[in-house]
């Protein structure tokens, strides 16, 4: 394991659902797991099965967007680049100031 994967690893054992699990320990601010337990609470979930379960959907998302930022780089490989003067790239560049504003 790296020394990322190791970092606040605990004991390992079986989960409830008889799945290998590692203990992780996580800091938070007082705020911030205050915030956790009442929204796992009113879900009905413990705090560990919410952050799971958070942990899960950030991981898969970061996946799917992976998956659309390789499909859209493949997209422009084949079409190639904008041209200088084309539309899309002026929009692109109306776009950009507007954030930078």
């Amino acid at each position: 394991m790296s020394e990322s994967e190791t970092e606040g690893a605990g004991s390992r054992g079986l989960g409830s659902r008889g799945a290998e699990t590692v203990e992780v320990i996580v800091t938070l601010t007082v705020d911030e797991a205050a915030r956790i337990d009442a929204v796992a609470d009113r879900q009905g979930l413990s705090r560990t099965d919410f952050l799971r379960e958070a942990a899960s959907r950030y991981a898969d998302r970061l996946d799917r967007d992976r998956e659309l930022t390789a499909a859209a780089e493949a997209a422009l490989a084949r079409a190639g680049q904008p041209a200088g003067s084309g539309i899309f790239l002026a929009e692109s560049q109306r776009v950009i100031a507007e954030e930078d504003e």
